[in-house]
């Protein structure tokens, strides 16, 4: 019998299928398509796959990404705070109510969350951001300690004189602390000496270099007093210090401000275009938005101000001049400590919430001291330290008091240079111990200037030292320490463990700040425990974890009994350092005039104030006066005659009147209270030339901006009283034009700080920046003494001293990635790693290279910490640094120096007109500097920029799993091996590779794949399901199709062709035989 083959094709839609039909597309992977009549097979068929179309979007296009977006599991969140606003309050009234403010909450709790959970899925990424803001030109933060930030009446009208706050010079009077930190040891990378209306003439204020600072937020603030709310929290009450006035930072609970953002991509296939756009538009997202209005004093709705909020940009509470003047201070200072509910005023609230929110320079360090001191402060193995007779010597160990020491440590009352000492303190030597030390000394490392100018302090210069090894970051911890008792019998005496001189104690006593004391540390011996029962007690027999000896001591219970002995930290100077001998300021027990002393209980450990050594704090500042700077002027006498005071006169005030009513006028400064942090226009992009993603702006950067008078009518914008024929002091000062190039991208050099808005940080001003010198030119001598107008007076851009010169200045603060969303375990597949940015680029450990402090650059930018962006600096942009004293750019390839611009002066000397230098009238010091009177000039430069970016290492990867396999259940048994199928474990019929795209559908042409039946079956419907290589259910769309081909073996019977060809072979014979 003779074959052939019949061949059946089953067209497979999902459109077609009972799940299209009745609307189920919770898994278009898996379809079942009835048969319009039942298909047999039988033994011997064969089975397979003709032609199959996988639909999924942006399958056609040879750039796109996969994201399969099933869920893995469950992923760890990193911690992050959560910030609880409470009493929302919207009722407006005609006069100034407490509880009606920006942002409309009365309060809020501030929170860190760990343990929280998202799914696990290659599409989402739990990304935790922390903010920042800078020490920049602009006026939107307050250093600290300050105390209040205007002398002026911060609160009803302004006039005459009140510009002065911009134009007087800074001082103890002017609300700045009488000391910011203790002189003796200055940490200079920090601080620097402005002159001040001060008593030496001088202050330490913060250097202004565009440093970046890490926001932290407090765990509780209330803005009003909340007794009217039934059953409220007292957070008004809570929020206050509750031992000392100068608590305020000390005993705050600061909590590093980070909050959760979930990125999530389309899953399936993106191109990378999308997936960027995706992210960016996460990023910038407008969350609220909102303008904020009251009622003046006639009920008329006034709008006042208007705030946008972004998921990476937003505004917050700041400290203002309304909050945090001299009347709110008073009435801080008068508030009983602790206080209570029945003491509490609105005027001591207004202040203390002011520092809801601050920004620390060294967040590694702040973290870990506080850490330390809480962690050991928490534990149930710090003594209680008593004599024979059961007496306390010293107390219970308090986390914002430090440590005490143990025994008094006399030197010779006529000791000045540094003594090599030791002390013993109050905690337990053991691992954990010595481990919460050792990461608060880790945290310093990462801050190599903590040491780098000791040789130019007073207690670790030369003369101090004295024979002693200079400390350096190689060989040397430190600890603050008091350096009084805080014996409250001696005078004088430390309130606390540190100071902050918020409230001032009029001695004019430095000696109330801590000052760090550096001690012996050998990194070789960090990971090194030595018992303390087999440890001599020497430094010979190692420092246990780097830095500690143990020190056996007696403890005794409260009856006086004998207990076991304990051991307790020693730390050494050995030839390191020494203690200044500023410390030995106390008396000795008994009294012994030839000696002076350490005594026992004097406070050693981690400063919780912001004046202590390597803690420098800023806050956030709203950025405003209640005036402008306004302009100066001299009064006339009837002749015309410039009378000799000059008066400050503002030009805009913070009054608005009624509509209704002119005569009545409402005070919107109460509602200037808030500033933005954060980034205002972040993106993720993706490179076409490099192919990779980038991350970049998040920073808020630098623009070329306008003057402050930009765009005013008038002919000139300072007072013809000041200007020549009437004054030689000014020149006039034409009108600047609005800057078409304003909102242009740069960094600066050298800027000056904008005088629209007003901070202390940079006074005095000068307004308009006016600063003159009287050249020899264009005028001769003759006209130029003969003339009343100041022919040869030229005006310059003046340096504000208060700027330090050649920094980039290029952002107002902005966002870090504190972690992206992924450990380690789980990065592979994750969103970024798919974009491809390398775990360990993108999650360095924290370095000296990599802190916030430092700029992103080529040094770091693939070792990245909490990385985030600043403006691209280049190598041939130092051309533009060479300026001459007008700011014209030179060009040159010289270095950077400023202009110091000689004065002179036209004078008649012997009958002739000449001119001499400014202090020489008689013209023989001519070559003398100091009668030149030279005007010093960085001149400011403005460099056009762009942001630096955060580049993926490698490039993203486009496809996830290579293949899909399709399973059916018109096969039996197992076809394959290995897998994880999701669902029903049908076989494996076909492979369809990802490389035959096109049109958003993956094309499955016809393979060898071939299946035999070995059963003989009925089939009335077929279920396909498509797989991802690893088994689970591919991520396909609602119109796929398989079409299966069933080829059956037919056999035709040979006997009727035999009887065909035998009959037609009888008639042929036949035929012959009648011829």
């Amino acid at each position: 019998m003779a074959e052939y083959v019949n061949t059946t094709l089953i067209n497979c839609n999902r459109l077609a299928s009972i799940e299209s039909r009745s609307g189920n597309d919770s898994n278009p992977a898996v379809f079942t398509n009835p048969l319009e009549q039942s298909l047999r097979l039988d033994v011997g068929d064969k089975v397979s796959v003709e032609r199959a179309f996988i639909n999924e979007l942006g399958a056609g296009n040879s750039q796109t990404i996969e994201f399969k977006g099933e869920a893995k599991g469950a992923n760890p969140v990193s911690t992050y705070v959560k910030v609880n606003p409470l009493h929302f309050y919207r009722k407006m009234s005609n006069t100034y109510d407490p509880k009606y403010r920006l942002g409309y909450f009365r309060a809020f709790t501030a929170e860190e969350i760990t343990g929280d959970e998202v799914e696990l899925r290659d599409n989402l990424a739990p990304l935790v951001i922390g903010y920042y803001i800078t020490a920049n030109e602009y006026p939107n933060y307050i250093q600290h300690p300050r105390r209040f930030i205007v002398p002026q009446d911060a609160r009803g009208g302004s006039g005459r004189d009140d510009p002065r706050c911009y134009t007087d010079k800074d001082g103890f009077n002017a609300g700045s602390c009488r000391f910011a930190i203790n002189e003796d040891c200055v940490l200079f990378e920090d601080w620097t000496r402005r002159t001040a209306e001060h008593a030496n003439n001088y202050i330490y204020k913060q250097k202004v270099d565009n440093t970046r600072y890490t926001l932290y937020v407090k765990d509780k603030v209330a803005y009003s007093k909340l007794d009217d709310i039934a059953g409220a929290t007292r957070i008004d009450v809570s929020q206050f210090p509750s031992k000392y006035h100068n608590g305020i930072i000390q005993e705050a609970t600061y909590l590093r401000y980070r909050e959760k953002l979930d990125i999530e991509v389309n899953k399936g296939f993106n191109t990378p275009s999308a997936v960027a756009s995706q992210i960016t538009q996460q990023l910038t997202e407008t969350k609220n938005e909102d303008i904020f209005q009251i009622y003046d004093n006639e009920f008329n709705v006034r709008s006042i101000t208007k705030t946008i909020e972004t998921n990476t940009y937003k505004p917050i509470n700041a400290q203002n001049i309304y909050n945090v003047n001299q009347t709110t201070l008073g009435a801080y200072t008068a508030l009983d400590i602790p206080t209570s509910p029945a003491f509490v005023d609105q005027n001591s609230i207004d202040y203390i919430a002011t520092f809801g929110y601050i920004a620390v320079k060294r967040p590694e360090i702040f973290d870990a001291g506080r850490k330390m001191a809480k962690d050991l402060a928490n534990s149930d193995d710090q003594p209680i330290i008593r004599d024979a007779t059961g007496a306390v010597r010293l107390g219970s160990f308090d986390a914002e008091e430090g440590f005490q020491t143990l025994f008094d440590r006399p030197i010779a009352a006529a000791a000045t240079t540094n003594q090599d000492d030791a002390v013993t303190f109050n905690i337990i030597y053991n691992e954990r111990n010595l481990g919460l030390i050792r990461d608060f000394f880790d945290s310093q490392a990462l801050y190599p200037e903590i040491w780098e100018k000791l040789p130019e302090t007073v207690f670790y210069g030369a003369t101090n030292l004295g024979a002693l090894t200079l400390p350096t970051i190689e060989n040397s911890r430190f600890f603050h320490m008091n350096l009084l008792t805080t014996k409250p019998t001696v005078n004088p005496h430390n309130e606390t463990f540190g100071d902050d001189l918020y409230v001032d104690n009029g001695t004019n006593e430095m000696r109330h700040l801590t000052a760090p004391v550096f001690f012996r540390y050998d990194k070789t011996q960090r990971d090194l425990f030595v018992p303390p029962t087999v440890h001599n007690g020497t430094v010979a027999d190692g420092l246990s974890y780097g830095f500690a000896i143990p020190t056996r001591f007696p403890q005794y219970n409260a009856a006086g009994v004998r207990q076991d002995d304990i051991f307790l930290i020693t730390i050494v100077n050995n030839g390191i350092g020494g203690i200044p001998a500023a410390f030995y300021s106390e008396d000795t027990s008994p009294v012994d005039p030839n000696f002076k002393s350490i005594e026992e209980g004097r406070r050693i450990g981690y400063d919780h104030h912001a004046s202590a050594y390597s803690t420098a704090i800023i806050t956030p500042y709203s950025g405003y006066a209640k005036c402008d700077i306004g302009c100066a002027i001299n009064f006339q006498d009837p002749a015309g005659n410039n009378l000799a005071d000059i008066y400050g006169f503002p030009t805009t005030t913070n009054f608005i009147r009624a509509v209704t009513n002119l005569s009545e006028v409402t005070d919107f400064n109460p509602y200037q209270t808030m500033t933005y942090i954060g980034a205002n226009n972040p993106e993720i992009r993706y490179n076409t030339e490099t192919n990779r993603f980038e991350l970049s702006r998040f920073h808020t950067a630098n623009n070329i901006g306008n003057k402050r008078n930009a765009n005013a009518g008038a002919s000139q914008i300072n007072s013809k009283s000041r200007t020549p024929a009437l004054a030689y002091s000014e020149r006039n000062i034409a009108t600047p034009a609005i800057n078409q190039d304003a909102g242009d991208t740069v960094y600066k050099i050298n800027p000056r700080p904008t005088q629209f808005g007003f901070s202390p940080t940079f006074k005095p001003y000068h307004r308009e920046n006016q600063a003159y010198r009287t050249n020899v030119f264009p005028e001769t001598a003759k006209e130029t003494q003969t003339s009343t107008a100041g022919l040869n007076t030229q005006k310059y851009n003046g340096f504000n001293a208060a700027i330090e010169p050649y920094k980039v200045f290029d952002s107002h603060g902005g966002i870090y990635i504190d972690n992206w969303g992924f450990d380690v375990d789980n990065w592979d597949d994750s969103l970024w790693d798919i974009l491809g940015f390398d775990f360990n680029a993108t999650n360095a450990p924290a370095s000296s290279k990599n802190v916030l402090t430092k700029r992103v650059d080529n040094e770091n930018s693939d070792l990245l910490y909490r990385p985030t962006t600043n403006a691209e600096v280049v190598q041939t942009d130092t051309k533009n640094y060479i300026t001459n004293e007008y700011g014209a750019v030179m060009y040159y390839t010289s270095l950077p120096y400023p202009s110091c611009i000689v004065d002179y002066r036209a004078r008649v000397g012997g009958g002739n007109f000449l001119f001499t230098t400014a202090d020489d009238s008689t013209d023989t010091d001519r070559n003398n500097p100091v009668k030149q009177k030279p005007l010093e000039l960085w001149s400011e430069v403005d460099v056009l920029t762009q942001s630096t970016t955060i580049t993926a290492t490698n490039i993203q990867k486009a496809v996830l799993r290579p293949y899909y396999t399709i399973r059916s259940d018109i096969l039996e048994g197992h076809s394959a091996i290995g897998g994880n199928p999701t669902g029903a474990n049908l076989p494996i019929i076909s492979i369809v590779d990802k490389y035959s795209g096109a049109s958003d559908y993956f094309l499955g042409n016809p393979s060898d794949l071939q299946f035999t039946i070995t059963k003989p079956t009925m089939i009335a419907d077929i279920t396909t399901s498509i797989h991802d290589s690893d088994g689970r259910y591919a991520n396909v769309n609602k119109t796929s199709a398989v079409i299966y081909k069933v080829e059956k073996l037919k056999r035709t019977p040979t006997d009727i062709l035999q009887d065909i060809m035998q009959e037609g072979e009888k008639e042929e014979k036949e035929k012959k035989k009648k011829k």
